[in-house]
C-alpha cells in the first residue's frame, strides 16, 4: 500500500488535461476555423452541416505537445463523392486562411490542415444519418459516439480517460491502425466509462487470460449471445467491447493478443 500511495501522489502532480491557457487557445482557433468553414459551405449551397468530434469535443483530450481537432462534415444522402465535395470546399478555405491542406487516405479520404505547430485540424466527410445502422462507414457513427461520451463522461471521468490515453500512447498500444492493433480513443473512453476509473480498469484487465465481453449498456440479454450474433471477424479480439450506441459492433475489434499482452505487462 506504500507503493500505492506513491502512485496516487505522482498522479496528483501530473497535468493530465490541457491547462486553461491552452484550452482557451484551442477554443479560439477552432471557433475561428469553424466560422470560415461554415461560411464557405453556405456560399457553395451544399447541403451539409459541421460538427466537432473526437477527444476535443468530448473534453477527454489529454495534455499534449500538439493537438488534433476532428471536424466532421455531415453530408446529405444525395451526394455520392463526399471526399470530392469536401476537397472543393477546403481548397478555398485553406487559401482564405493561408494554410496547407493535405489529403489522407482512409475508408473515405479525409483532410488535414496544420493551423500551427501545436494545432492540426482533421476534416472528415460523413453521411448525415439518423440511425446508427444507416452508416456506410465507421466514421458515420462518430456523431453518436460523441453524444454518448459527453452524456456519460462527466467531471473526474474525463481526467481518468485522458490518463488512460497518455498511458497507452506511452506504451505504444494506442490506435486501431493495422500497424498498432491497439486501443482506439473511443475504445478507451468506453472502457473507463465502464470501470469508472483508470486504476479499476487496469486491475481488472491485468487478470484477463481469455476472451471476455464488456456490454456496459446491456445490449445483449446473455453474454453468450454475443458469440452467436456477431460475425466471426468481429470477435477475435481479447476484449469484445459492445459499442454502447450499436450492439452489432465490437469497439475493440482491432485489438490483437500481442498488443493486449504488451498492455498487460506494462
Amino acid at each position: 500500500s506504500c507503493k500505492f500511495m506513491n502512485v496516487k501522489k505522482v498522479l496528483k502532480g501530473l497535468e493530465i488535461l490541457p491547462d486553461k491557457e491552452e484550452a482557451r487557445h484551442l477554443k479560439n482557433e477552432t471557433d475561428n476555423f469553424l466560422e470560415v468553414l461554415k461560411r464557405r459551405i453556405l456560399k457553395s449551397k451544399i447541403d451539409a452541416d459541421v460538427f466537432v468530434g473526437g477527444s476535443y469535443a468530448k473534453g477527454t483530450a489529454a495534455k499534449s505537445e500538439e493537438y488534433d481537432v476532428d471536424i466532421f462534415i455531415r453530408f446529405d444522402w444525395k451526394y455520392e463523392d463526399l471526399s470530392g465535395e469536401l476537397e472543393n470546399i477546403l481548397k478555398i478555405v485553406s487559401k482564405e486562411m493561408n494554410c496547407q491542406i493535405k489529403k489522407l487516405h482512409g475508408s473515405r479520404d479525409y483532410f488535414r490542415i496544420e493551423k500551427s505547430e501545436k494545432l492540426t485540424f482533421e476534416i472528415i466527410p460523413v453521411l448525415r444519418i439518423k440511425k446508427v445502422h444507416e452508416g456506410r462507414n465507421v466514421t458515420d457513427l462518430s456523431y453518436f459516439h460523441v453524444s454518448y461520451v459527453r452524456k456519460r463522461a462527466k467531471g473526474e471521468i474525463k481526467k481518468e480517460i485522458a490518463l488512460a490515453k497518455i498511458f497507452c500512447k506511452a506504451q505504444g498500444v494506442y490506435g486501431a491502425e493495422s500497424y498498432i492493433n491497439g486501443f482506439s480513443g473511443y475504445g478507451l473512453e468506453c472502457l473507463i466509462i465502464h470501470y469508472k476509473s483508470f486504476e479499476k480498469m487496469l486491475r481488472e484487465i491485468v487478470k484477463v487470460k481469455e476472451r471476455f465481453v464488456i456490454d456496459t449498456e446491456k445490449r445483449y440479454k446473455k453474454k453468450n449471445d454475443v458469440f452467436i450474433e456477431l460475425n466471426e471477424s468481429k470477435i477475435h479480439s481479447p476484449v469484445i467491447l459492445i459499442d454502447p450506441t450499436w450492439k452489432e459492433r465490437n469497439v475493440l475489434a482491432a485489438l490483437n493478443w500481442e498488443t493486449f499482452r504488451k498492455f498487460q505487462s506494462a
